[in-house]
């Protein structure tokens, strides 16, 4: 470089011994320098008399590698730096590492923060409800301010549920409708409310992922709402009408349900094997020896087909029964809806038997469910879900006996015997030798639940049969002789876009709701209650009563892919009752799936009319409203 003389050093770090040194000195690495070429500066070095002490320490210290000040006048304009005496630098090296390690562990911290900040609910914290978490295992509410949505909501609360309340309103306007269930919230074992404002079931775009989140279940309790105009005929509101509301916004429900909640199925769990000799041997025999009978039995794995064959003789004389029995275990069956087994036999009636802790040390008392077998000796697959098993006490049926606890059954036995309950005979045994095949053992099951609830109303189905007879029509009840605003085709539109889902339903339609004075609100008991397949019953119910029917669906397998009408029994010895748990579990049982109707003798699902809008002439008319004539088929 013409005109400077080039010198190349290693840099030491700053000892305390050049203090005369500038404070703005810079520190580098191994490179070159270049100083103007000028008395003022040594020749041998290139550097200026006060730095010429330092530059002799480093030609005697040439190995050390730590840092040393350079005074910042004579810093040319640039000191170009070589990339490879940075980068094999153990200083620079680790400082680098540190630098990295800083900015990881940064973007970590960013992440978990919008992580964290995404799962959070966006709803300011009110100091009435709980805003400070996700919603868990929640249930998303539809129509959550109407009158029969308050009630859903109230029921699903007091229920322990999650409740996300989704509505068009602002946030305040959904937390002042629960104002007096938020009053005593945190003094009660309720669940925690979520308002979900700006929701418009008519607008796809307002049925996020984000307002999905960590729910597991929903429920439409949507409805038109109606406006009164200076003529006094009542309107729909922009945007509330039947056909937006009801077969539009129920089908956008849908669609939006489909992508983000996940599919279910049934799920199967081992809870007591019978596969290889060691589990075979923990079922102890329990025969009627025991009380001077002659019959035997035992249990072998693996047998036919590598199933477990329990072979015995069952003689009458002197008792009639053998039967096998578990040692006492924890068999964690809380979680399931009951047992199930895949079993082989000859047409006989089985018996299981579940003890509790409460039974173990008790030999006269069980729970006991019985089973058969096909004829024709092919493979079965047997399902006993917990109401199946009936408290016994000395093979005689105790009506004393509570329900069964899953969660407390410590003991498993099997039982074949000449007896059914109560000492009546049991029409499916043979005495003589016998044997039952099973297929890997005990198992617990447990089916899933409605994802979706759909409340309708009754009359849709048997006004979709009429459509396009108007003298049929004429003959119907009220609602199906109006159908204002086609109102029941719409509702029956939104029912098969629930039914043509992938996501397990239950469709509730109430009759005739009664007004809040009439029903006297929450304080009164839930009356018994009936229900009916195939649109062919009115009567009245409360909107409480509806919404203990929609929360109790919730909990329960035997509600799903079920449709049906409900009503309060008008029978005369029902008056001064209330509905049971078990009266609520016995109404779904009796209800049959929509795809097993035709089992049972009730009709197929009618096709949906075709809707004709007839549109008013004259503006004036336009204003109140444009009528909807009732459907006819083409």
């Amino acid at each position: 470089m013409k005109g400077r003389t080039m010198c190349s050093f290693k840099v030491l770090s700053f000892k305390p011994r050049f203090p005369s040194l500038s404070p703005t000195c810079r520190r580098v690495s191994r490179g070159s320098c270049a100083v103007p070429n000028s008395s003022k500066y040594d020749k041998q070095s290139g550097l200026p008399p006060r730095c010429l002490s330092v530059w002799k320490y480093a030609v005697v210290k040439r190995n050390s590698w730590t840092p040393i000040p350079v005074p910042s006048r004579a810093w040319p304009a640039a000191i170009p730096l070589s990339f490879e005496s940075v980068q094999s630098a153990p200083a620079v090296v680790g400082f680098a590492a540190v630098g990295l390690v800083v900015i990881a562990a940064f973007l970590l911290y960013l992440r978990r923060k919008y992580i964290s900040e995404l799962k959070e609910p966006a709803l300011d914290d009110k100091g009435d409800i709980d805003t400070s978490r996700t919603p868990e295992k929640a249930v998303l509410i539809f129509g959550s301010t109407g009158k029969l949505g308050r009630a859903v909501v109230e029921t699903c609360l007091a229920n322990g549920l999650d409740v996300v309340a989704a509505g068009r309103r602002d946030e305040k306007h959904i937390l002042a409708r629960f104002s007096e269930k938020l009053s005593d919230q945190d003094s009660q074992n309720t669940g925690r409310l979520f308002p979900a404002p700006a929701v418009d079931v008519a607008r796809p775009e307002t049925l996020s992922g984000a307002l999905f989140r960590g729910v597991e279940k929903i429920i439409i309790a949507t409805g038109p709402r109606l406006l009164e105009t200076s003529s006094g005929q009542p309107r729909f509101a922009e945007g509330s009408s039947p056909e937006e509301v009801d077969a539009k916004g129920t089908a956008n429900v849908v669609a939006a349900a489909e992508r983000y909640l996940p599919r279910q199925q049934r799920k199967v769990e081992l809870v007591a094997g019978m596969r290889s000799p060691e589990e075979a041997q923990a079922w102890k025999p329990l025969d009627d020896v025991i009380m001077g009978g002659r019959s035997s039995s035992a249990l072998a794995a693996p047998g036919p087909d590598g199933a477990a064959a329990w072979r015995g003789r069952l003689v009458v004389e002197g008792g009639g029964f053998c039967g096998l029995r578990t040692d006492a275990a924890e068999y964690g069956l809380g979680a399931y809806d009951g047992v199930c087994l895949r079993v082989k036999a000859a047409g006989q009636r089985f018996k299981l038997n579940l003890k509790t802790s409460e039974q173990v040390d008790a030999p006269e008392s069980t729970y006991q469910a019985s089973f058969d077998t096909a004829e024709d000796g092919r493979w079965t697959t047997v399902l006993l879900p917990w109401h199946a098993f009936r408290c016994v006490k000395r093979a005689k049926f105790d009506p004393s006996g509570p329900p069964l606890d899953p969660s407390s059954v410590r003991q498993l036995g099997l039982v074949y015997s000449r007896f059914e309950f109560n000492g009546l005979p049991n029409r499916f045994y043979s005495p003589g030798e016998f044997e039952l095949l099973i297929d890997g053992g005990i198992f617990g099951y447990r089916d899933p639940r409605p994802q979706i609830v759909q409340v309708s109303s009754a009359g849709v189905e048997r006004n979709a049969r009429v459509a396009g007879d108007d003298e049929a029509r004429s003959k119907e009840i009220p609602i199906v002789r109006l159908n204002p605003g086609g109102i029941l085709d719409y509702k029956y539109e939104g029912e098969l876009a629930v039914r043509a889902s992938s996501l397990t339903y239950t469709i509730v339609r109430p009759t005739g709701l009664e007004q809040s004075d009439e029903s006297k609100g929450a304080t009164r008991p839930c009356r018994p209650l009936e229900a009916c397949q195939g649109d062919a019953i009115s009567g009245k119910i409360s909107r409480e009563e509806v919404a203990r029917v929609v929360c109790a669906s919730l909990f329960t397998p035997f509600s799903v892919g079920k449709t049906f009408e409900v009503r309060c029994s008008e029978a005369a010895d029902c008056q001064d009752k209330a509905m049971t748990d078990k009266d609520m579990l016995r109404l779904f049982l009796n209800l049959h799936t929509d795809w097993d109707r035709g089992m049972f003798a009730l009709e197929p699902f009618p096709q949906p009319a075709e809707i004709v809008k007839v549109v008013p002439a004259t503006s004036n008319q336009h204003s109140e409203g444009a009528r909807e004539t009732p459907p006819r088929h083409t």
